[in-house]
């Protein structure tokens, strides 16, 4: 038997199995029969029959009252598919291309994988992100995680706003904070042990191959000038000669590399050029080791390069002759280092995956030997590094470049030697190439002419 209530609370009966089910009717027209709107909910009280056919209604009548939409929620859609909506209509407009790449990888990995994305919205509850939260908390480190649980947060935040979920259970949830033993001797001789920067042996070894060119690496320079100028590496893979100024020994850093999806649809990945990481242009001071970085990628540029339509600094030496990829770097980098016998301190992580020092590190270490430095500045540092901005709109003023090379970069303080003259070792069969193809070009112009 039906038992009816007051207007907006439906009418429930008791059907086969000891199971409800609730009848409810809402004030607006359904555009395709042209009457009221009516939801039926089944649950296993006649409270939860009753509580799911309001939601039901709450939820369309929100939908179609915002966007017009006569949308049909799916009982079995999952949690998952929610989310992949969510960053699709609400987070990816917030962001740049390159990071909502990053934040869909992430989710990818630390988010899809698990239980909680293959949940239906009425199988949600506190205790199902306990368990995730617990999961990777245990997997990964508090940074990895942290984005997958904000974004879950966020998601259930919107879910209840349109009346889909009844309450917010990821923000119920709190990830474990981790236990760590302070007065674990193991842990504190890892600790110390633990190399963050390169040494100065380290900083000795990369300028003596880069002087000598023993085993012909592409990245000897490349160790050297990042030491120097603090770049980044996706900055320094977007350099282009006319972004370096030699008479004033100053380089604008304009813009970065950055990876993100070819099209709509996430088919495809390419890399493109973005602004930098703070969004605003900066100068780096060369120094006079610099500067004879900078002659010498030009210099190989320009031997092994046979094409190079954006003017790169240091492009690819093959087809299609682009800017170096980081993963291409990072390899690179990687072998030089094996070659010259530099320690990177690789330890396995929690994850299993083995880490160490990298192109990155080269950063820390000219920040670290800078900041440390007799007589430095920490504000010019952050300046030069890109941390911090100065309030003035014009960078380029005397005092600031003035300033900047006074910086204690790791050349000067270690290198006897402040302008190293060295010369660059060409293979004789890769130039022969290069000039036999350089000749040809030069005939297929004239012979079009």
């Amino acid at each position: 038997m039906r038992t009816r209530k007051d207007n907006g609370e439906g009418s429930c009966r008791k059907i086969a199995q000891g199971k409800y089910e609730c009848v409810i009717q809402s004030n607006l027209i359904n555009p395709k029969t042209l009457k009221p709107k009516r939801f039926m909910r089944r649950g296993a009280t006649e409270k939860e029959a009753r509580s799911a056919a309001i939601m039901a209604m709450q939820a369309w009548e929100k939908e179609y009252r915002n966007h017009g939409n006569d949308a049909n929620f799916k009982k079995t859609k999952l949690f998952g598919e929610y989310m992949t909506e969510y960053m699709e209509n609400k987070v990816k407009g917030t962001i740049t291309d390159s990071g909502y790449y990053s934040y869909y990888k992430n989710m990818e990995r630390y988010f899809y994988p698990y239980r909680i994305s293959k949940f239906q919205l009425h199988n949600l509850s506190v205790r199902a992100f306990q368990d995730y939260y617990d999961e990777i908390g245990q997997k990964y480190s508090k940074k990895t995680c942290s984005l997958p649980v904000q974004l879950c947060r966020r998601l259930c935040k919107d879910l209840v706003n349109r009346s889909l979920i009844p309450e917010d259970y990821a923000s119920q949830a709190v990830p474990k904070k981790e236990v760590v033993d302070e007065y674990s001797r193991e842990r504190q001789e890892k600790e110390e042990q633990k190399k963050e920067i390169f040494s100065k042996e380290d900083v000795i070894k990369f300028h003596n191959e880069w002087r000598s060119h023993l085993h012909n690496s592409q990245y000897d320079v490349v160790a050297v000038f990042l030491l120097e100028t603090g770049l980044r590496a996706q900055e320094f893979a977007a350099l282009q000669n006319s972004d370096i100024n030699m008479e004033k020994s100053i380089i604008t850093i304009k813009r970065s590399m950055g990876r993100r999806f070819a099209d709509e649809d996430g088919g495809g990945i390419e890399e493109y050029y973005k602004v930098p990481k703070n969004k605003k242009q900066r100068i780096i001071y060369l120094s006079d080791i610099a500067k004879e970085c900078v002659i010498d990628m030009q210099q190989r540029t320009a031997t092994y390069c046979k094409e190079n339509k954006d003017d790169l600094l240091y492009p690819v030496f093959r087809k299609p002759y682009r800017a170096r990829s980081n993963s291409t770097m990072e390899v690179g980098f990687k072998t030089l280092c094996n070659f010259l016998d530099i320690d990177r301190c690789v330890q396995r992580g929690k994850t299993g995956i083995y880490k160490g020092l990298c192109l990155h590190s080269l950063r820390h270490t000219f920040i670290t030997y800078a900041n440390t430095a007799n007589g430095n500045n920490s504000l010019v540092v952050s300046m030069m590094a890109g941390h911090q901005q100065r309030i003035d709109e014009n960078i380029y003023t005397h005092e600031n470049i003035e300033a900047l090379s006074q910086i204690q970069t790791p050349g000067k303080l270690f290198i006897d030697d402040a302008t190293p003259k060295h010369s660059i070792e060409i293979d004789d069969k890769d130039y022969q190439e290069f000039l036999e193809f350089k000749k040809w070009k030069e005939q297929q112009a004239k012979d079009k002419n």
